[in-house]
């Protein structure tokens, strides 16, 4: 089987992040590594890119299951409900006049 290598664009495309969320993943361990193509050129194993979309599949399943009857959804809203809500400045708010 022949190892395609895709560039960053194609990368960033495919994986929904931008390009200095890739490279913060890389330098932690949290993405594949690239590898050097050329003098001034990197790209991404097509094949390691793939194994670690599949992971984040599986971990995102794991979740699902662990939840029973309770959807994807239903864990955002839950935690999102946790967050503490934003201040937003008096002058911000719109207000209708009497007039």
């Amino acid at each position: 089987m022949a190892v395609r290598i895709v560039r960053l664009k194609e990368l960033v495309f495919r994986s929904g992040l931008g390009r200095s969320s890739i490279y913060e993943m890389v330098s932690t361990g949290d993405f594949p590594a690239p590898v050097q193509i050329g003098e001034r050129a990197i790209g991404w194993i097509e094949s390691e890119f793939e194994a670690w979309l599949n992971a984040k599949t599986a971990q995102r399943d794991a979740i699902r299951a662990s939840a029973g009857a309770q959807t994807h959804a239903q864990q955002l809203r839950a935690i999102n409900r946790q967050k503490p809500a934003a201040s937003v400045p008096k002058n911000l708010i719109s207000s209708k006049k009497k007039g």
